[in-house]
C-alpha cells in the first residue's frame, strides 16, 4: 500500500518484508530514490490492531 498524505505533506507506503534490511534495499534501489527525486525513511511497524495478512 502507499500513496500521498491528504495535507500534501509526503507519503507512506507499507511494505512486508523479511527484514528491515529488505525494506531498506528496495527503497535503495528505486530510481526516484536513486535520482534524489525522494527521500525515504524506513521503519519498522508493529500491527496491533487488524491484520498483515492477505
Amino acid at each position: 500500500m502507499s500513496g500521498p498524505f491528504s495535507d500534501g505533506g509526503g507519503g507512506m507506503a507499507i511494505l512486508r518484508c523479511d527484514s528491515l534490511e529488505e525494506a531498506q534495499d528496495i527503497y535503495r534501489e528505486s530510481p526516484i530514490v536513486r535520482s534524489g527525486g525522494a527521500t525515504v525513511d524506513v521503519r519498522e511497524w508493529n500491527v496491533v490492531w487488524g491484520s498483515a495478512q492477505p
